[in-house]
Order: structure tokens, then sequence, then C-alpha cells
């Protein structure tokens, strides 16, 4: 942590691409550390791992979706594990205009801190916006037939989607049945992971 804050207005960020920060401490002294270096890679940034992070926690999101603003390039974005929970619906409100966003990770945000249903429904609002999007990634987030409902309305506007995985949530047989009746809409659909 202190090590990036000490660094980060020396370093020529330009050249960056991809920044993976997995389990990454991202504060130092109770303040963001890593989010402004990223924040300086703009719109060269194509992908971003923060998995593990905790990214999720305190006002992390609304920081992190004020950096995403600017990422305008950002093609992958995996924020699996990171206590997202309710944080998701300021993200949401971003990812919507990540129009090269192909590839979407937000796995495990499970805790205490879920995306459930709300979550879900909050994210279903603008995912129609990412006209690119190839991969959804919402494994182990509580997200149950209810949640299933609301992304359901929106998958059909997802045409370039090719993987969703919504493994180890609690979806029953009407949830799987909701996934099956957009199925026609979705061509290119090679892969649909439900497994509990």
């Amino acid at each position: 942590g202190a090590l990036v804050e000490d660094i980060s207005g020396d370093v020529l960020v330009e050249d960056f691409r991809r920044v993976s920060l997995l389990k990454v401490a991202l504060t130092w002294r109770g303040k963001p550390s890593v989010l402004p270096c990223i924040g300086s890679l703009g719109r060269a940034l194509t992908r971003l791992n923060l998995s593990g992070t905790g990214i999720g926690a305190g006002n992390n999101a609304e920081m992190l979706a004020g950096v995403l603003e600017e990422c305008k390039a950002l093609a992958h974005l995996t924020l699996s594990s990171t206590s997202l929970g309710k944080g998701v619906g300021r993200l949401a409100m971003v990812l919507g205009g990540c129009k090269a966003l192909v590839h979407l990770d937000l796995a495990f945000n499970w805790n205490y801190k879920r995306l459930g249903p709300e979550g879900v429904g909050m994210l279903a609002e603008v995912l129609g916006g990412c006209k690119a999007l190839a991969h959804l990634g919402l494994m182990s987030n509580d997200i149950s037939d209810e949640g299933v409902g609301l992304l359901t309305e929106v998958l059909s506007e997802c045409k370039a989607l090719t993987r969703l995985d919504m493994s180890r949530n609690t979806i029953g047989a009407e949830g799987a049945g909701m996934i099956a009746a957009v199925l026609a809409d979705c061509k290119l659909m090679a892969r649909i992971d439900l497994n509990s």
C-alpha cells in the first residue's frame, strides 16, 4: 500500500494496459492508495482485476466507480471476492458506459454484503448497454429465482453473450426455466452454468 502511494506520482503509467491486484491491501493509513494510480491509467486501461481486495468495503466502491468512468477502453473487469454487495449500485451506473466491456466477473460477493436479487437487479438495469459483453460471471452471489427474473429481462439484449456463470446461487427450477426462455435470443451462448 505505502509503496504505491509513495511512487504513484512519479511512475509513467501510460504504458500499462492491464492491472491485476489480487489480494492487495487497497488502503494505507485509511486512505485509498491504489485507486488514484488506476485512475491515472484512464483511457489506456483494458483489463482490471481487483479480486480479493475488499474494494467493496466502505466507500471504496464509490471511488472505484469514479475511476472507472475514465476507463473507456476497459474490456475485462474482475471484482470477485470483493465484498461488493450493495456497492454494485454505483458501479452499475458506470458499467452502462463501458461500451468495450467484454468480460465482467463479480463472483463470490456472497458474504454479509451479498449482491443478492437487489444487487443483480441494479446490474441488470445497465447490462443492456454493454453490447460487447461476452462473459458474465455471477457465481456464488445468493441471487435466487427473484434475481434471475430481473436478470433475464435484459439478457435478450446481450447479443454477444457467450458465457453465463450463475453457479452456486440459490436458483431453482423456476429460475432455470426463466433462463431457458431467453436462450433463443442469445444466439452466441455457448455455456451456461447453473450448478449448485
